[in-house]
């Protein structure tokens, strides 16, 4: 506790001082530790090799789905799986260096700057899962909050990276009137409408279930009350660096308050 009081303390002074927290530097070591550690890479090969086995089960049991929008099944329909972009099958870190090399803070601005530029690695784990999958016939659907003015450099990245495409698999915020919103409900209901959903993918609890604006409290009930699909319907990615999780622990705190917040959050 009197560590915490100090760190705190610390923050405030670079505050007055019009330092804004650079000194911490809050998203190095989780940036470097995907970039450069055996062990993210160890993850993300866990989560891919155990959907692959997991993968022939659900494209052949005609009761599979795994998208709560799909409110009752049609045997009849084709498999699909459904997957997020960003820290789900593309690594965007090299804008999160960008970030910490300039002491710049995250803006919307400059987020569209950098997808306009798109500079995306391949996450080599799902790039070697989806062939697979487009070699099983299962269809593969991308459902991302890049913007549809995004839309042409990130299909030029998964084109360049080997990532199958197809003409209406890359769903784009914004691409219908009724696709304008974060939460990803509505793209998800429009893939349930035509296809089976048997897989989803992603780093944040919106790539799986409508948490907008839920509390921590609501967002740990949303994954308990699915308990039994992760690993096996559901599929999370490891990404410590930002996501929905931070904006809820945050609760609309602005520059060095974030800091302070998230010391107060810390648990003993």
């Amino acid at each position: 506790m009197k560590k915490t009081i100090l760190i705190l303390a610390l923050l405030s002074a670079a505050c007055a001082t019009q330092q804004p927290c650079t000194m911490a530097r809050p998203s190095l070591n989780a940036t470097l530790w995907m970039q450069t550690s055996a062990e993210y890479q160890a993850v993300t090969r866990e989560v891919y090799s155990t959907a692959l086995r997991t993968l022939d089960e659900a494209a052949a049991d005609k009761s599979w789905t795994a998208a709560t929008e799909q409110k009752s099944v049609d045997p009849s329909m084709p498999p699909a799986i459904i997957l997020d972009l960003d820290e789900t099958i593309l690594d965007t870190s090299g804008h999160q260096v960008k970030l910490i090399r300039s002491g710049e803070t995250y803006s919307e601005p400059g987020w569209h700057e950098w997808a306009m530029n798109d500079k995306s690695r391949a996450i080599e784990a799902a790039h070697d899962f989806l062939l697979e999958v487009q070699k099983r016939g299962v269809a593969i659907f991308y459902i991302t909050n890049r913007l549809k003015s995004e839309e042409e450099p990130l299909r030029a990245s998964l084109a360049r990276l080997g990532f199958p495409l197809a003409a209406d698999n890359l769903i784009t915020k914004g691409a219908r009137p009724d696709w304008d919103s974060s939460d990803k409900s509505a793209r998800r209901a429009w893939v349930a409408s035509k296809y089976r959903v048997i897989m989803l993918f992603g780093d944040d609890l919106n790539d799986f279930a409508n948490a907008k604006g839920k509390t921590l409290e609501q967002r740990d009930a949303i994954v308990r009350e699915h308990a039994n699909d992760w690993g096996r319907k559901w599929f999370a990615l490891p990404n410590p660096v930002y996501g929905s999780w931070e904006q809820t622990l945050l609760n609309g705190a602005k520059g060095c308050d974030q800091i302070k917040r998230k010391m107060e959050m810390l648990k003993e």
